[in-house]
This record gives C-alpha cells, structure tokens and sequence, in this order.
C-alpha cells in the first residue's frame, strides 16, 4: 500500500514540476521548457498521463477518470494537454517566438491573489 502511495506522489510531484517551472535557471524538471528538455518533458508527461489515465479507486474495478473523484486527476491531464500545446507553438515550432516557457506563468493563483486583497 505505501508502494502506491509513494508511487502517486512521486508522479504527483513530477507533473506539478514540470507544470509549474519558476525558475530559468532551474535543473530539468524544474527547469523552463525549453527546445533542449522538450523529450524529457514529454516523455514525463506522458508517463504520467498513462499513469493518471489508468489509476484505479480502492475498489480495484473503477477507473479514477470514471469515478465521482476524477476532477483533480481531469485537471492534471488538461493542464498537461495544454502545456504541450502551448509549447508546441510557442518554443518547439520551427521558427519559434519564445526561447523558454516558465508554467508558472499560467497560474491563476496570481489574479487570485491581487484580487483576494
């Protein structure tokens, strides 16, 4: 039991790096998404969408994705859709106009907080 907790929150833990770079300075996944990490990127996303896609409740017979707890694990898989996508336009196109994407940026937290004041 304490295997697939410690396997969830290592892929937690992972993802949220990943969607959540501050630093351009920072190591691999914490680092910015760049043209350099983008096959360490998506191989890791990937990893974890398999993984969140194929995460079953305690029954052992529904699917996370299927079940009435699915909204935080639906929110990881399109947060990771949408950085891909945004990245794919944005750093790993041919010609592309940025030279790194830092996924902090893309926080709500910050309009959160100016308002929340």
């Amino acid at each position: 039991m304490l295997d697939l907790l410690w396997n969830f929150f290592k892929m937690v833990d992972k993802t949220f790096d990943i969607l959540n770079s501050v630093n351009i300075w920072g190591k691999v996944l914490k680092g910015p998404i760049t043209l350099r990490n983008k096959r360490t990127i998506k191989e890791n996303l990937k990893v974890a969408t398999d993984y969140f896609y194929n995460l079953y409740m305690p029954d052992k017979v529904t699917l996370v994705v299927n079940s009435r707890r699915k909204v935080p694990i639906i929110g990881f898989l399109l947060d990771r859709h949408s950085m891909i996508s945004i990245a794919e336009e944005l750093v790993w196109s041919e010609e592309p106009p940025l030279e790194f994407l830092l996924g902090r940026n893309f926080s709500q937290d910050h309009i959160d907080t100016f308002f929340s004041r």
